[in-house]
């Protein structure tokens, strides 16, 4: 268990990826925050409340009204009490560690920041595409650190801190989920069109379908992942 380090994250109309989230933090973590928007259109809220009653001691909801990404990371950022803090999305997951090893890792390598690499499954759990894609996760909450304030493709303003690469990698299921929650995000994220770097041209251009699109042109690129991946990834991913 990661008893030195709280697990955070938000939640918007994901109910397709509730159980994995949940089966996999609470069996690695003793803290667990995530903030749900006050407007869903499944059963996220429902899925969530759910697993909180199940695990009271572990599970901190709290709802709130989504106005960005930045701001609804934060908040799951601030209700983190442990030393370290790992931000995550509810679509992915971190590869087998050892009993505190995200803490006594960042003790020994002093960084106020840990970036991980990450498995974007693609098409299926035995391919992926644009691995490594480094992503900042890990803070250690005396250092500051916060949100960038970007209210899309938010990220960790990180300047002039020391930083380190994590010896694990994540996992993420965003690219192989069910259609009706790729059309679902893409109804979300139209809002945020005008503002994002990434996506926001092909939103524009593809609607709500855009991430159903996406995968069709990403799975022409994909790669086998190592067969730990695929076996880790079915351990929890609740299909």
């Amino acid at each position: 268990m990661q008893n030195m380090t709280s697990l955070c994250t938000i939640m918007k109309n994901c109910e397709d990826v509730v159980e994995t989230f949940f089966n996999w933090g609470t069996a690695n973590f003793t803290e667990i925050n995530v903030v749900l928007d006050i407007d869903h259109s499944d059963s996220t809220v429902l899925k969530c409340y759910a697993f909180k009653e199940c695990f009271p001691n572990i599970i901190n909801l709290y709802k709130r009204e989504f106005d960005n990404f930045s701001k609804q990371k934060q908040n799951a950022y601030d209700m983190c009490t442990k030393p370290f803090a790992v931000l995550i999305d509810a679509d992915e997951i971190i590869e087998e560690m050892p009993d505190n090893g995200i803490a006594d890792f960042m003790n020994v390598s002093k960084a106020d920041v840990g970036y991980f690499a990450r498995y974007n499954l693609q098409g299926d759990d035995e391919h992926c595409y644009g691995y490594p894609d480094h992503q900042y996760r890990v803070v250690r909450k005396s250092s500051g650190i916060k949100m960038n304030g970007l209210p899309v493709d938010e990220r960790l303003a990180i300047e002039n801190c020391r930083v380190v690469q994590m010896p694990w990698d994540i996992i993420h299921y965003g690219h192989i989920r069910p259609v009706e929650a790729l059309k679902l995000k893409g109804k979300d994220r139209m809002a945020f069109a005008d503002c994002d770097p990434c996506d926001g041209e092909m939103l524009k251009k593809h609607g709500e379908d855009w991430f159903i699109e996406r995968n069709k042109l990403w799975n022409e690129k994909r790669s086998v992942v190592p067969i730990w991946v695929t076996n880790y990834s079915r351990k929890y991913w609740a299909k």
